[in-house]
């Protein structure tokens, strides 16, 4: 058990995942690049057995802190770090497995409380309706060239029926009930009616990713300072002792 704790635990089985990982995104992006993101999605992204790369990169994770155990002064900063990462997997495992994106199409005066999704050809209903009040396009002075685009909406709660208005522009989506509504395009359709396309996207995995970032700054922060404490107090011990 514990020759086996130590293999999986160790450098070179940290370095075995990487050069996987790093081939195979690499493999990923240059298919994705010729056939499209779906066929990378069902091909890589998707898959089980690439979850299960990462699953094996947590269990180095992991295995590499135990390996530490009894744990010093000195292994704050490491312990902090590694929990950052395993949270930070974590969260992305749980927004790429239960996170939906989509889009939603609106001309003005419309509503809709359902998004198709980019991924799949299904049809995801929301928690909410939103109305398309007025769509607006801003061009560069003297051009018919799109500066930006923005949109007055309507949301609807559907569980609670309260209502608000609010603009959703290129760089300001509008967030409710864990879901992220971005202002994304726009077309013409055959009656030259202007139509908003929105992308929308639930990402439950948010809370997790923003907590291991935190986390692994701050593991960063005592790996520095942490060092740099006992080297001085080590110092004055050698000098303490030399007196």
């Amino acid at each position: 058990m514990i020759g086996l704790l130590k293999l999986l635990g160790s450098a070179l089985f940290t370095v075995i995942i990487s050069v996987v990982l790093i081939a195979l995104l690499t493999a990923s992006t240059f298919l994705e690049s010729v056939h499209g993101t779906e066929f990378a999605q069902k091909v890589f992204y998707q898959t089980r057995w690439f979850d299960g790369i990462f699953f094996l990169l947590c269990i180095n994770i992991f295995c590499s802190t135990v390996l530490r155990f009894p744990f010093q002064k000195k292994h704050i900063g490491f312990l902090i770090t590694h929990i950052a990462i395993l949270v930070l997997l974590a969260g992305a495992f749980i927004s790429k497995n239960y996170g939906t994106e989509g889009e939603m199409s609106l001309a003005e005066g419309e509503t809709a409380n359902a998004m198709q999704q980019m991924d799949l050809p299904t049809v995801t209903a929301l928690p909410f309706s939103l109305t398309l009040k007025q769509f607006r396009k801003i061009d560069y002075p003297g051009t018919m060239s799109a500066a930006a685009f923005e949109s007055d909406v309507t949301l609807r709660d559907l569980h609670s029926g309260s209502t608000f208005e609010r603009t959703i522009s290129m760089n300001h989506p509008l967030s409710y009930a864990g879901y992220k509504v971005f202002q994304s395009s726009y077309f013409m359709d055959e009656q030259h009616a202007k139509i908003s396309v929105f992308s929308v996207a639930h990402n439950p995995g948010i809370l997790w990713i923003y907590i291991g970032s935190v986390l692994a700054c701050c593991g960063a922060m005592v790996q520095f300072y942490g060092f740099g404490a006992l080297a001085g107090e080590r110092h004055e011990e050698d000098v303490k002792s030399a007196g």
